[in-house]
């Protein structure tokens, strides 16, 4: 059994479309600070301490912007079932 296999979970979360859409909004702030902090790395004191920050934040933008695109994916989905759901409602007849 592959633990790394994405379609294998132990232990599910379920999140509402509001949990996702709230930490998208929270992925994407947080992202941002990142960047920020990217841009003051230069102000460090050694070259050492600046390529291994480098290195730390690309690694986290990069991993947040995964992340980020999966969940607009997600909610992308959702929202185009809801809208395909809303269609088949308003074409069905009612039965009396």
């Amino acid at each position: 059994m592959n633990t790394n296999d994405p379609k294998h979970l132990e232990n599910p979360v379920t999140l509402t479309l509001d949990d996702l859409t709230w930490l998208r909004a929270f992925l994407k702030e947080e992202r941002c600070a990142a960047e920020i902090d990217r841009q003051e790395v230069e102000q460090l004191h050694n070259d050492v301490a600046i390529r291994a920050a480098k290195v730390a934040l690309n690694h986290e933008l990069d991993r947040m912007s995964t992340i980020l695109d999966t969940l607009d994916a997600v909610i992308a989905v959702y929202d185009a079932r809801e809208a395909i759901a809303k269609w088949l409602d308003a074409m069905t007849v009612p039965v009396a």
